[in-house]
């Protein structure tokens, strides 16, 4: 198995040599005049990396749509640049407006398809993109199906981040998913920190998933619930993508905004980067008594998923719990009140249009508004279903340093 992998490494950095070799000199990318060859480095780029292999094959030409609608509010400093993997071949392209409307340029097109839930190609993409545009700042948007911190290697059904089904259709099948960690080490390899991680995908906004990549970006905007297939509504997130003064809690609200007055509506926050050490050291200082496990499980957990959550009767995902909730229906008062002051300094804004709809279960799930945090956490369960998750988690950062090792589970 070793020599298996040593050779399938050589092989990957010896068609990555030969690729990047070749690439500059591909017929499709001949016209085009890159910026950064001039020398020009860019106040902010943003980066759209969109793995649309799958059932949402058709929503990615809808957000592209959105973002050519808006191009105008991408200031000339600033570029938008998207990798796009759907039901035709990947391709590199840039969005920017020419005087009358947006458009959409393919800069470059892949002769082959690959992966892109495959975090060596990503890396590939992600090498393309700097060596043509470098950038003072960087966003990064992840777009496609999620599941949080869930193993997308130890359980092929299901997946951390992306689906791409090898096939150009639009099944959801897959046997690769980048995970987390894997994710985290590729974006701390960028040459400049993301100030802004967005994920435009379901359940990525848990506690584990940001714990893990606290070096990787300033800022994580996301759900820790599902999200409408029309995810993010990029007409209205392009200024603040591209604002001389990036806030991400405009980011939140005008994602949030678009789905006040339709059925779906979603459940977002912003996570600081900088205040996850803090509040894990914070949280091990309470969770291994209030969660041991001859204490059984909280009574009053507010989940995203009530009562686990079953997909065609196939896969399940366990609950995920607001933090919040969880912690403020365990522990005594006065330490739940120290214990929120470190998440507020996490997790510094919350939105949410009161509920959202899971298309799953075809549902509204109603959210408690006195107890939700807009971000999720894994409460381990009894239970054989269960079993492989309460493993998995010990996996985890957030499991060894938030005091959960400590717990008995």
């Amino acid at each position: 198995m070793m020599q298996m992998k040593l050779l399938s490494n050589l092989f990957y950095t010896f068609c990555s040599i030969l690729f990047f070799a070749f690439a500059s000199c591909s017929n499709n990318s001949d016209d085009v005049v890159f910026p950064a060859a001039e020398g020009d480095t860019l106040r902010n780029l943003t980066f759209i990396y969109i793995m649309a292999e799958n059932s949402l094959s058709s929503y990615a030409a809808s957000d592209i749509y959105e973002m050519k609608f808006a191009a105008d509010e991408i200031p000339d400093d600033c570029e938008l640049l998207l990798f796009v993997d759907d039901v035709s071949l990947p391709r590199i392209c840039r969005i920017f407006f020419d005087g009358v409307e947006g458009q959409c340029e393919t800069l470059y097109t892949f002769e082959d398809d690959f992966s892109s839930s495959d975090v060596d190609n990503a890396r590939m993409v992600f090498h393309w993109i700097n060596e043509r545009y470098p950038a003072r700042t960087l966003n990064v948007v992840m777009w496609s199906h999620g599941s949080g911190w869930i193993s997308g290697k130890n359980a092929p059904c299901q997946r951390s981040i992306g689906v791409d089904n090898d096939n150009n259709s639009f099944s959801n099948s897959t046997a690769a998913a980048i995970d987390v960690d894997e994710l985290a080490m590729l974006l701390q390899e960028q040459p400049v920190k993301p100030k802004m991680l967005l994920f435009d995908a379901c359940f990525m906004q848990t506690l584990e998933t940001a714990y893990a990549l606290r070096a990787s970006a300033d800022y994580i905007v996301a759900s820790p619930a599902e999200i409408p297939a029309d995810g993010a509504p990029y007409d209205l997130l392009l200024e603040h993508f591209f604002a001389k003064k990036f806030d991400a809690k405009k980011v939140v609200d005008a994602y949030c905004s678009d789905y006040q007055n339709k059925r779906d509506g979603v459940v977002l926050s912003m996570i600081d980067c900088s205040a996850m050490e803090q509040l894990a050291e914070c949280s091990a200082r309470y969770i291994p008594k209030a969660f041991e496990r001859v204490k059984g499980e909280p009574e009053k957990v507010f989940s995203y998923l009530p009562n686990g959550y079953s997909i065609a009767s196939r896969y399940y995902y366990p609950d995920f719990s607001d933090a919040n909730a969880a912690m403020k229906s365990t522990l005594a008062e006065d330490d739940y009140e120290h214990w929120r002051l470190f998440l507020e300094r996490a997790v510094p804004y919350w939105a949410t249009t009161g509920g959202w709809y899971s298309a799953v279960h075809r549902k509204i799930y109603n959210v408690d508004k006195e107890v939700y945090c807009g971000v999720s956490m894994y409460v381990p369960r009894e239970g054989e279903k269960n079993l492989f998750y309460n493993t998995d988690f010990a996996t985890t950062e957030w499991y060894r340093v938030a005091g959960w090792s400590k717990t008995g589970w």
